[in-house]
């Protein structure tokens, strides 16, 4: 079973762990509360930033998305760097608004000039050290994307018979 702290939670419908949005104001003074209106709008932006998390991580993956998410959920060392990862992805998306960037179009409607694509939504959308740190765990595992010929098929991870 994936383990709940008074720091984040396993939310068992997206399969991913989420930041506690009382921890975020009281440990690294970030209200998305207060941001965003209403802790509805800031839970959601805690579910957003974990899909981008998550999904930076399945990103780097050939196969087997089931394990990975049964990987992540359940293993104890890597749960200490998934909060990590999300606290920095959070204080990043706090202060830059990073997301909404990715939202525009690109076009100074003033002048014609249109910013790149890839400018636009490019790496910027990760945090720097929220990199880093999935990059740092033994050894690059997280974002390895070479072949894993010894992992399962996603069949084998059933979400009702692991609970998760």
């Amino acid at each position: 079973m994936p383990t709940d702290t008074n720091q984040m939670k396993y939310n068992k419908t997206h399969h991913k762990y989420l930041l506690d949005l009382e921890f975020l104001r009281n440990t690294y003074g970030l209200d998305f509360v207060l941001k965003y209106g209403s802790s509805t709008k800031a839970t959601n932006k805690m579910l957003q930033i974990s899909t981008r998390i998550y999904n930076y991580i399945y990103n780097h993956k050939q196969r087997s998305k089931r394990f990975w998410e049964w990987y992540l959920a359940f293993n104890d060392d890597v749960r200490e760097v998934i909060q990590e990862t999300l606290v920095q992805q959070c204080i990043f998306e706090y202060e830059s608004d990073a997301s909404d960037l990715q939202h525009i179009i690109g076009i100074n409607f003033l002048n014609g000039i249109k910013i790149s694509e890839n400018d636009l939504k490019g790496s910027r959308g990760i945090a720097l050290e929220a990199e880093n740190t999935l990059r740092n765990y033994k050894d690059g595992m997280l974002l390895y994307a070479g072949k894993q010929i010894y992992l399962p098929e996603d069949s084998v991870f059933d979400y009702t018979e692991y609970d998760y």
